[in-house]
């Protein structure tokens, strides 16, 4: 049954005020923040680019993964079967798996959870109402919730986790003459749910793993754990990209870059589609680390101009007005600075994009500008006219 608990907390108008002059500072951090991670972000970019471009020249497809001396050194591409002929064991379970090149553990705890709510008021004369409520409920979580941070902790006790969540895989898998590492496996999904040959003492099976409690798995209590399994089988193919080191695959590093590859895929996938899902893997990243700093930037410049709304606080509407104007502000600020970072940055690589990048932000400035001052003439011509 869930449980509610309902805070009110007030802020004075100069409480907020110097809240907002604290943020200024947080605001300036951000915003020298998020050049930096853009900026960086666009050297990694083209570093990726470079020594993708670098790989598929000198990348050998290999007819069949046999090791040959003459190719130590070099990137390679293989596809086949991936064997072990070893067994994974859950340490804490003591659940066995054959057979398995990787095992993925789901360990969830049946405990309390805290959700919240909130509603703001702004009052006139500045003060700021919050109404926070805090439901609990219990249910199953893999992650731990920890009743000592709740608001209302009485009655809503969490145990600790016994152990949690992990992946375990098979330490001589080999596909042909090679062998398969850990790194490898890593990134081929465990997808196939699998059950434990034999029961584990103290555990009970179910449709899909292992429950442990002092309740049952249709009707648990706090405290009560189940496991669940997802497994890597042997013989799974695997198609792989990275340096002949031995009898072993290493990370191949591009010259003269610091871009290095090491990738694996589920099936038997060409070196060519190998490399164009690698770069759009890189892509994603890209856009999503621009679009972090992007974040980060707007955040940061809706904070340094966070003051001019809070000054109007005594007034909510007032504030309010100021508020979306600082934000609109702090949006288009935002938007040239992370195009010209992106520019800059760009420059030495790749200068058509970089000026066209350079230019559509001095465009927008100039926009803006331009709305600025034809807004600001007619009022200019009334004051005139009045006198």
């Amino acid at each position: 049954m869930a449980r509610n608990t309902t805070v009110v907390t007030r802020r004075n108008y100069l409480q907020r005020l110097g809240d907002s002059l604290v943020g200024t500072l947080i605001g300036l951090a951000l915003i020298v923040a998020s050049v930096a991670v853009v900026f960086w972000n666009e050297g990694r970019a083209v570093e990726a680019s470079r020594g993708l471009a670098a790989g598929e020249r000198v990348a050998l497809s290999l007819p069949q993964p046999t090791v040959s001396p003459t190719n130590e050194g070099r990137l390679v591409h293989l596809s086949g079967p991936v064997v072990t002929s070893s067994a994974i064991t859950d340490p804490d379970t003591g659940s066995v798996f054959p057979a398995a090149l990787g095992v993925r553990r789901t360990v969830e705890m049946f405990q309390w959870i805290q959700t919240t709510s909130s509603q703001t008021q702004d009052k006139l004369g500045g003060t700021q109402e919050t109404t926070t409520t805090y439901s609990y409920a219990p249910g199953w979580s893999d992650s731990p919730q920890d009743s000592s941070t709740f608001a209302e902790p009485q009655g809503h006790t969490n145990p600790a986790f016994a152990f949690r969540s992990q992946a375990y895989f098979a330490a001589d898998a080999r596909m042909g003459g090679f062998a398969v590492s850990q790194a490898l496996l890593e990134q081929v999904p465990a997808e196939a749910p699998v059950l434990p040959d034999v029961i584990p003492q103290g555990w009970v099976q179910t449709e899909t793993g292992l429950f442990r409690g002092t309740g049952t798995a249709a009707s648990p209590r706090i405290g009560d754990i189940r496991v669940s399994y997802r497994q890597l089988p042997s013989g799974t193919v695997m198609s792989v990209l990275g340096q002949q080191s031995g009898a072993g695959l290493t990370s191949w590093r591009a010259p003269g870059s610091d871009y290095s590859l090491l990738t694996a895929r589920p099936g038997s996938v060409a070196a060519d589609a190998m490399f164009a899902d690698q770069k759009s893997s890189e892509g994603l990243v890209t856009w999503v680390i621009r679009g972090g700093g992007y974040l980060m930037a707007i955040i940061g410049f809706l904070m340094l101009l966070g003051p001019l709304s809070a000054l109007a606080n005594v007034v909510p509407f007032v504030a309010t007005l100021l508020g979306t104007v600082s934000g609109w502000i702090g949006f288009v600020l935002a938007t040239v600075l992370t195009a010209g970072t992106i520019a800059l940055a760009w420059l030495a690589v790749r200068p058509i994009l970089a000026i066209g990048l350079l230019v559509a932000g001095l465009g927008l400035w100039l926009a803006v500008r331009l709305v600025g001052r034809s807004g600001t003439r007619p009022l200019a011509g009334s004051i005139s006219g009045s006198r």
